[in-house]
């Protein structure tokens, strides 16, 4: 009887064993396979496209865009209109929002202004042109001044080349339009070719 206990006993601690590993590889298995499907779960049911939510999130900011321009819209030339009137009013110093905003002022430029900026733009021409004449290398001293009087050409004459250049292209659209418009109304399709001698 003491045998059979002794076996008895060391087989329940055996089956226990037994039983506790393969509660322990369970155990493991149970915490591994909730986790797996936890983290595929929101994957396959609950989640969104990110394309669905961008359209939506794009339609809901065009829509709220429509309905907020025109009162944007109205309220900006609303404040146009009220620069504008106290400027011809002569109780505002500027008749744009933008410089209003800066604090900037306008007023008319007299004659004598204007002598004294040009004098004072051609005497900081002069010196530049002066320090690069006078500058050790030879290269600058060779291409400086040059290109300075060339800069200061196409700034004073900036206005007056985009107009021309403007009027060119205008005019050179017209003259090939109108060459390939006789060139359409004159184009006489001619008769096929007779067919060879045999």
């Amino acid at each position: 009887d003491d045998d059979d206990d002794d076996d008895g006993g060391l087989v329940s601690r055996f089956g226990a064993s037994e039983e506790h590993d393969d509660d322990a590889r369970g155990g493991r298995r149970g915490r591994a396979g909730p986790s797996s499907t936890s983290t595929a779960a929101p994957m396959t049911n609950t989640a969104v496209p990110p394309a669905s939510v961008s359209g939506s999130v794009r339609a809901a900011a065009a829509a709220a865009f429509v309905r907020a321009y025109p009162w944007i819209h109205a309220g900006w030339e609303a404040v146009v209109f009220w620069c504008w009137l106290r400027y011809l009013l002569k109780d505002g110093t500027t008749h744009d929002p933008s410089l209003a905003v800066l604090r900037l002022a306008v007023a008319r430029a007299s004659p004598s202004e204007q002598t004294e900026r040009r004098l004072r733009v051609e005497s900081a021409r002069a010196s530049r042109l002066d320090r690069l004449s006078s500058s050790p290398s030879w290269m600058t001293r060779l291409v400086g001044p040059a290109a300075l009087r060339a800069g200061h050409f196409a700034l004073d004459h900036a206005q007056g080349g985009l107009m021309a250049a403007v009027v060119g292209f205008k005019l050179l659209e017209w003259w090939y339009g109108a060459g390939e418009d006789a060139a359409f109304r004159n184009d006489k399709s001619l008769p096929p070719p007779p067919p060879p001698p045999r």
